[in-house]
């Protein structure tokens, strides 16, 4: 047994050579080479069958101190589980403002990488999800459309221009709209209000179509003269009539041929 106030370490080389084992009694008990390995092999084969022959015993003690001590179990279990993971891996030197930009730019192209593989797998999906998260942030829409356009005004005046020309009757529809709005005008529509609207300039793009001739959605009171952007107060006219009507509250139809009954 060692001695509880043992100043020498078993194992501890004397200058003459001499191996120290224990302290006994007072005394210390200091070996040669052969006779500290003779004795070390004998202590190990000697732990080793007292080990095997008490195996049962241990285990059911074993068990007996998890089952009364559980929590004290548990903080050695998860001590020993960090002590572990600490000891297969060694923490890493920090690393330099330069390593750590590299790191987080390599992460971001990654994660950009995944995103556009995703998305070319499921376009549907990824335009079933954008959306609706624009429809629940419109605040944070408008708020990246406007900072886009300020950081890439020829873009937006040519992606704005291509629109344009794609869906003339829509861009009436929101100048007729604004112009009401900047005069004070403009009243609060109601859902089928507006898809009442929709469908005047739908019907203009049809009939466009049908004769071969423009037709533009026309408002019966003139905005310029107090009128407001509301299905009672829109028609569907020919351009031609409805540039000579102008912005007249009233207007003569006797007074202009109809472009139907024209030759040109």
């Amino acid at each position: 047994m060692y001695c509880v106030n043992m100043k020498q370490k078993r194992g501890t080389i004397r200058e003459d050579g001499m191996i120290f084992w224990q302290q006994k009694a007072g005394k210390e008990i200091w070996l040669t080479a052969e006779k500290f390995e003779k004795l070390k092999a004998y202590c190990k084969k000697y732990a080793k069958e007292k080990y095997l022959a008490n195996s049962d015993k241990r285990k059911a003690d074993a068990q007996k101190w998890r089952q009364e001590n559980k929590e004290r179990y548990l903080e050695l279990s998860r001590a020993w589980q960090r002590a572990k993971y600490r000891r297969l891996h060694p923490p890493k030197p920090p690393l330099t403002e330069e390593e750590k930009s590299a790191k987080i730019e390599a992460k971001k192209q990654k994660a950009r990488e995944r995103a556009k593989a995703y998305a070319l797998a499921n376009p549907e999906k990824v335009r079933a999800n954008a959306l609706l998260w624009a429809k629940q942030n419109p605040e944070r829409v408008n708020l990246r459309n406007k900072l886009w356009k300020q950081k890439n005004p020829e873009r937006y005046k040519e992606f704005q221009k291509k629109y344009n020309a794609s869906v003339p009757e829509k861009k009436r529809k929101h100048a007729a709209a604004r112009r009401c709005k900047k005069k004070n005008q403009s009243p609060l529509l109601t859902e089928n209000q507006k898809k009442t609207i929709e469908c005047f300039y739908s019907q203009a793009v049809r009939l466009t179509e049908r004769f071969g001739f423009q037709f533009e959605v026309d408002h019966i009171l003139p905005i310029a003269k107090g009128g407001s952007h509301t299905p009672s107060n829109l028609q569907v006219l020919p351009i031609k009539i409805n540039r000579a009507k102008g912005c007249k509250e009233v207007f003569m139809w006797q007074d202009y041929q109809s472009p139907l009954s024209s030759d040109e």
